[in-house]
């Protein structure tokens, strides 16, 4: 169960940095003063790391899910 929480968790934030990733992409369509447009591109870094970074987790998190259920006795009797 602790596993699924922390998958939604992760996909969550993973799901929020690809809307800051869009938005920040929107953005750069608009007229900028010089001094945001840095801002806004590291923004879109940031949101696009934190999303590689929650896909990352989110396959480990998966792994160890499966290894865990693989790892537990089956309760079948033959």
């Amino acid at each position: 169960m602790k596993y699924l929480v922390w998958l939604l968790a992760v996909g969550l934030l993973g799901i929020v940095a690809l809307i800051m990733a869009g938005y920040c992409l929107w953005l750069t369509t608009t007229s900028l003063s010089y001094a945001r447009v840095n801002t806004v591109e590291n923004e879109l870094l940031l949101s696009l790391g934190v999303f590689l970074l929650a896909l990352a987790s989110s396959v480990v998190i998966i792994m160890r899910w499966v290894r865990s259920r693989q790892a537990r006795p089956s309760s079948k009797t033959t």
